[in-house]
């Protein structure tokens, strides 16, 4: 997993194979580093990993993206084309985390940066 701070939001790209117990360890991790950055706003690039298995460990990434990145203001999920399945997006949004996935970049970036500045408060 890298992360890279770009104007207005961190992009995160994840690798390796689409388990749970590393995604669940990568989130943990995020809500650690996250904590530092400026942005308030994030884009998880999930393309790489391929689909998650089933219906039950999408959930479970909406769960753990909701109990590490609440304190985010916008997080979009990017997903290979013809792997949005909305179950990880509708899990988050009943937390009240603001999580979207998108199977095209420019649409996630545009929806990011559309919320205006995506700092921290100072």
């Amino acid at each position: 997993m890298t992360e890279t701070s770009l104007p207005g939001y961190v992009r995160v790209v994840f690798d390796g194979a689409p388990e749970l117990g590393p995604l669940i360890r990568a989130f943990d991790r995020l809500q650690r580093s996250s904590q530092a950055w400026t942005s308030r706003c994030v884009l998880l690039d999930r393309r790489a990993m391929g689909p998650l298995p089933n219906l039950t460990v999408q959930a479970l990434v909406g769960d753990q993206i909701a109990s590490c990145l609440s304190h985010l203001r916008r997080i979009a999920s990017l997903v290979g084309v013809g792997e949005r399945t909305d179950h990880s997006e509708t899990i988050a949004r009943r937390r009240g985390v603001n999580l979207r996935v998108f199977e095209n970049e420019e649409e996630a970036v545009h929806w990011l940066l559309a919320a205006g500045p995506g700092t921290a408060p100072a």
